[in-house]
């Protein structure tokens, strides 16, 4: 099984804390952990651009 514990606190914060305690008990339990911060992407808000579907084919499925 694999875990990814998300934060979007204060970095070293409560919440990184928490996210990082549940993380090691699963991983304890045998789970592949990741522990990533939103503060250290740089997500940018959607433009409207379509290039998330453009390789998308319409109408099979």
């Amino acid at each position: 099984m694999k875990i990814l514990g998300v934060s979007l606190g204060t970095k070293n914060g409560n919440n990184d804390t928490m996210c990082r305690v549940a993380l090691e008990a699963a991983k304890e339990r045998g789970a592949e952990i990741e522990f990533i911060h939103l503060f250290d992407w740089d997500i940018k808000p959607c433009t409207g651009c379509v290039a998330c579907s453009r390789g998308l084919v319409m109408g099979k499925g």
